[in-house]
């Protein structure tokens, strides 16, 4: 009898592989894919009509005759179009998940997903940033001598406030992404141990 307490104790003292049941992993992994999808959809489609914004702009009131206009042109709206191009490679990726597969299968193409995510977001976002500021940086000089001053101030001074905003923006967005990315990776080790 001795022996059969001493090893329920030690039964009951085990840590559970899993902090969560399956069940509920896997909702929360589709909630989370869901509201990535609406995310994603919205990103894709401010991006979009920055891009018709930007081309209108140029088209109708700075003209293409200007060179340095031209390249400016050429480099923010290419960058967001680049960007853009990488959403909608990234929302084909998400779509690829199937939930209807084993959970680990299911969490390792999850965790495969936002790893593809935290490498755009800490290699290409920055190439298409800077990119989109040297074009708007190389626009300046331009711009200043088809605008109003007050115009040009505004452009200016809303323009770094952007950059900032989306900065301060993308560090969190990155920084949720991988705690997501660490928990899917927990979520998989743990699995891998059963």
């Amino acid at each position: 009898m001795n022996d059969f307490q001493t090893l329920q104790d030690l039964w009951q003292q085990q840590k559970p592989v899993l902090k969560q049941e399956p069940r509920v992993i896997i909702q929360k992994a589709m909630a989370e894919q869901q509201a990535f999808k609406f995310r994603q959809k919205s990103t894709m489609l401010i991006l979009s009509v920055t891009v018709g914004i930007l081309i209108w702009y140029f088209m109708f009131y700075l003209g293409l005759s200007n060179s340095a206009i031209q390249l400016s042109a050429a480099l923010m709206i290419g960058s967001i179009l680049c960007r853009v191009c990488v959403e909608m490679i990234s929302h084909w990726q998400l779509h690829q998940i199937d939930f209807t597969q084993s959970l680990k299968d299911y969490i390792h193409q999850f965790t495969r997903f936002y790893t593809f995510r935290i490498r755009i977001n800490f290699f290409f976002t920055p190439l298409t940033m800077l990119l989109y500021s040297y074009g708007f940086i190389h626009l300046l000089p331009s711009l200043k001598a088809h605008v109003t001053e007050g115009w040009y101030w505004y452009i200016l001074i809303s323009g770094l406030g952007f950059l900032l905003g989306f900065l301060l923006f993308l560090y969190w967005y990155v920084k949720r992404e991988m705690l997501i990315l660490q928990e899917m990776k927990a979520v998989e080790e743990s699995i891998e141990k059963n």
